[in-house]
């Protein structure tokens, strides 16, 4: 069975506007990492300071599809400074407040 939860990115951008685009376009790649829906953040204290939330209905999947050298020539492409940071989240409980 898979495991399903959230995927959290974290990346510093130089532009997010040239960023976002690349983003945007690799839908294909986050649909087949089991991606169902997105959210993008920014720190208020820096909005060039990117937060991706990702729901997933596979964890698995998601890890695999993201470990492929190729995201991170896109990412460079796109103007990511520095590292980026992936979180996998299993879901243990949830409740609606």
């Amino acid at each position: 069975m898979s495991r399903k939860g959230v995927v959290v990115v974290q990346h510093r951008v130089k532009d997010y506007n040239r960023w976002r685009p690349f983003f945007v376009e690799d839908g294909r790649r986050q649909r087949k990492a089991g991606f169902t829906h997105w959210r993008i953040g920014s720190n208020i204290d820096d909005p060039n300071d990117i937060i991706i939330v990702f729901d997933c209905k596979d964890l698995d999947k998601a890890k695999e599809v993201y470990s492929d050298p190729e995201v991170a020539k896109i990412v460079k492409k796109a103007g990511v400074i520095g590292k980026t940071t992936f979180l996998l989240v299993e879901d243990v409980e949830s409740r609606k407040l």
